[in-house]
């Protein structure tokens, strides 16, 4: 919605340049390799559990410069805040479980952040702290 939505793009977008982008192009072929190769010999295969999302939350935390260790983290966060997001409406204690997600998240991410000012790297959180830093995003 204008004019938030506007001004929130505008300076997230500062963050991914096209160079950003195809930066990502090799390690994100290197990534799709490794999924499939794991694939091998197997019958079946869960498409969304097996290869998608490993694939886009490894991308995803390489761009923000967040270790791959922290995956598994990072899942289960998801996995708690997707039936409020998704209106899974039979899911018993779900405000619950994602309150507490998005409570160790915010945790998790002013981390980030801080670690990024003491220390800039080429990644995605460093150049959104930039942007935080000239007072266009919070």
């Amino acid at each position: 919605d204008p004019p938030l939505h506007t001004r929130l793009r505008n300076a997230v977008s500062k963050a991914f340049t096209p160079m950003t982008v195809e930066a990502l192009v090799p390690e994100i072929r290197a990534t799709a390799d490794h999924l499939l190769l794991g694939l091998r010999g197997r019958n079946r295969m869960e498409l969304l559990e097996d290869f998608a999302y490993p694939l886009a939350a490894t991308v995803i935390a390489r761009m923000l410069g967040m270790p791959l260790s922290d995956l598994a983290r990072i899942k289960s966060w998801a996995d708690r805040v997707a039936p409020i997001m998704f209106m899974m409406l039979g899911e018993k204690g779900r405000y619950g479980r994602a309150r507490q997600a998005l409570d160790e998240m915010t945790v998790y991410f002013k981390a980030l952040v801080q670690e990024r000012q003491a220390h800039p790297s080429t990644d995605l959180t460093t150049a959104l702290v930039r942007v935080m830093e000239k007072g266009e995003l919070t």
